[in-house]
């Protein structure tokens, strides 16, 4: 027994040293640990549950801010400093966080300590019993809790003073953030000026590398992503009019020529309302990865200048940062991101092209390793790109690639680093709890890239935070507020709360404008139809058929459901198409897909048939089990209940009996 402790011991203190000598990465979680360890995370978890019964996110968590309260009672820097130092990238979800686990902000250590060592020498003076402190509970005596009611006060009136004079001196909190609001941007395609059509990419590269430049400064309120300014790509609309629709600032545009290894190219900033040209640039040099870079970094730095913003130590290095030494290799990979923007298999088939040649001439190039981490991992999910299984084993080894290489100092945009951890951690891994963990820091912070929200919010809607989710689609569109796929998903936000006109108005409102959006078409389609608006399901599905050669498990299950509810033959038809599916283990999880067809018919055995075949297949789309509306009715069979419980869905809330 001691020695097996001391094995115990020993792994613990390992754990330990790793984590310390990655504490103020804010990037190092559970995937990170198991891979200095050698480990799968499925091993750390199960061993590290065996000894102390926590979880792996939760015990580098707890470690965390016991360092952190080492730091805070030696005063070694203010809490928002530590709470960097500590490894996290938010000093308000450290807050929040440190009052969970010690039951107090970080803020009142000092004064607690003081209190507490007086109390403790109260306690030694009177030969009082003698035992340990917890920090977690303190006693204080009539004294102390005097002593902290008055600082209370003197704390509260100190600030209404300075909240007042801050009125008269200076920029108030509310001036701020709208001062904050005032920083949005959007960087406007620019022209293909090299007479080549093929060359599209490389002008659209570079206007996503100077957006991703701008992202990094956080200063910036708001920079628009790329596909909420491609619609503008060949517009006639004048500057302030594409500001207003857009809700910014700022505008840059411009041109890009490419011929041969010549570059050239002209911007021109623009503050939209009064038309104030800012700053232009005219730009001739060659295309190699030392110019090209510098541009973009200039470009980036020359606009937070005309825009007054201030930018950070870390984010100058980040923007100065010249991932790969290779023009050829920058190429393809611009070619991939290309490709991958398209948002379609085919697009995606050619971004893993483009992104390994990138790899094959520059094998220390980050950024490709984290564009085929996402391409493989959406590919499994449920618009059925390639094989379930092929998709995470690919998925996983080239973020693991992807973080070996951040861990070595090579720079990546973390955003995209954390959405490609939460998809691998919720639909592959159904780690249900570390995914919460990731909700909660992605909604404390408001500067993320888009994207995240977006997965955040999957996570949000099919977990039971709906009006989390609602907020998160919010925030979302005011990053994108272009993007058709988001307005589907606040329909659904609405109807998951029960708010079913709000999300028909929705629709309706999106239905024309958005009917050639892929995303939209699919998303919108499935909320008519829980919404019993079969009709509109239908015309949106046809519309989908009719553009789109894809045909994914979910749009099968349209198809059954709706020519069943239409009283078709042809149901049966395409039940027979989920099933061949299902036979040749396509990825888009079609056993879900089947178990909710025979919920659709009311055949619940089968309903159960099906969901523990997409459990023992492991499909993405159970992360769906706790929410999906067509098994509300199955919430208290014991069936419904033991899976709940093996998905992972019981450690974060008990059912909830459904009432119709």
């Amino acid at each position: 027994m001691t020695n097996q402790l001391s094995i115990d011991q020993v792994f613990i203190n390992n754990l330990n040293t790793i984590i310390e000598d990655h504490i103020e990465d804010d990037q190092f979680g559970v995937e990170e640990l198991a891979i200095a360890l050698g480990i799968s995370r499925s091993q750390l978890h199960r061993k590290l549950n065996a000894i102390n019964g926590k979880s792996t996110s939760q015990f580098i968590r707890e470690f965390r801010l016991e360092k952190a309260m080492e730091m805070l009672q030696d005063d070694v820097a203010t809490a928002s400093e530590i709470s960097y130092k500590v490894g996290f990238n938010s000093p308000t979800y450290f807050n929040t966080s440190f009052h969970q686990y010690y039951g107090y902000p970080p803020g009142e250590v000092k004064f607690r300590n003081h209190l507490v060592n007086e109390d403790e020498e109260e306690i030694q003076a009177s030969n009082a019993e003698k035992q340990p402190i917890s920090i977690k509970r303190k006693l204080f005596n009539r004294t102390s809790f005097f002593i902290v009611a008055l600082a209370i006060l003197v704390i509260i009136s100190f600030s209404y003073y300075n909240y007042s004079t801050s009125a008269n001196t200076g920029p108030s909190e509310n001036k701020e953030s709208i001062k904050q609001e005032e920083n949005t941007i959007a960087v406007l395609p620019l022209k293909n000026w090299s007479g080549d059509p093929e060359l599209e990419y490389i002008s659209d590269g570079m206007t996503d590398a100077i957006i991703a430049k701008l992202s990094q400064i956080q200063a910036i309120k708001r920079v628009m992503p790329f596909t909420s300014i491609v619609k503008y790509k060949d517009t006639d609309k004048d500057i302030n009019t594409i500001a207003k629709e857009l809700g910014v600032k700022y505008v840059l545009e411009g041109n890009f020529k490419l011929s041969g290894t010549q570059v050239q190219s002209n911007l021109n900033l623009v503050e939209a309302g009064n038309n104030k040209h800012l700053w232009s640039l005219e730009y001739t040099g060659v295309w190699n990865s030392d110019e090209i870079f510098e541009l973009q970094a200039s470009i980036a730095e020359n606009i937070a200048n005309k825009m007054k913003v201030n930018i950070g130590t870390t984010e100058i290095k980040s923007i100065k940062n010249k991932p790969t030494a290779n023009e050829e290799a920058y190429k393809l990979y611009l070619r991939g991101q290309y490709e991958y923007s398209k948002l379609s298999k085919k697009g995606f088939d050619n971004a893993i092209y483009f992104f390994e040649q990138a790899i094959s001439i520059d094998s220390s190039f980050i950024d490709p390793y984290a564009g085929l981490a996402k391409t493989h991992l959406i590919m499994g999910l449920v618009w059925g790109g390639e094989s379930q299984i092929v998709a995470e084993k690919e998925g996983r080894k080239y973020y693991y690639k992807t973080v070996q290489l951040y861990q070595k100092g090579d720079l990546i945009n973390q955003s995209e680093l954390l959405r490609i951890k939460m998809m691998i951690e919720f639909h592959y891994d159904w780690d249900v709890e570390s995914s919460i963990e990731d909700l909660n820091f992605v909604a404390e912070s408001p500067n993320l890239y888009w994207e995240v929200y977006g997965m955040a919010m999957d996570i949000a809607r099919k977990t039971g935070r709906f009006q989390l989710a609602l907020t998160l689609t919010k925030r979302n569109l005011t990053f994108n507020p272009s993007n058709p796929g988001s307005y589907a998903s606040l329909a659904q936000c609405y109807y998951m709360q029960g708010k079913n006109e709000m999300a028909l108005q929705i629709l309706k409102e999106n239905d024309t404008v958005s009917a050639d959006d892929y995303f939209y078409l699919l998303e919108a389609s499935r909320v008519y139809y829980y919404l019993s608006e079969y009709k509109s399901s239908r015309q949106l599905l046809n519309i989908f058929m009719k553009i789109f050669t894809d045909r994914p498990p979910v749009i099968i299950w349209l198809n059954a459901v709706l020519n069943n509810v239409d009283g078709n033959k042809e149901s049966q038809n395409y039940l027979d198409q989920l099933h061949q599916q299902y036979n040749t283990k396509v990825s888009g999880s079609p056993a879900w897909f089947l178990a909710l067809y025979y919920a659709h018919i009311k055949d619940y055995d089968n309903t159960f048939v099906w969901l523990q075949k997409s459990y023992d297949r492991h499909e993405v789309e159970m992360t769906w089990l706790k929410e999906e509306p067509l098994l509300r009715p199955l919430r208290t069979d014991p069936r419904y209940i033991e899976l709940y419980d093996k998905v992972g869905f019981a450690k974060i809330a008990p059912i909830t009996p459904y009432v119709d």
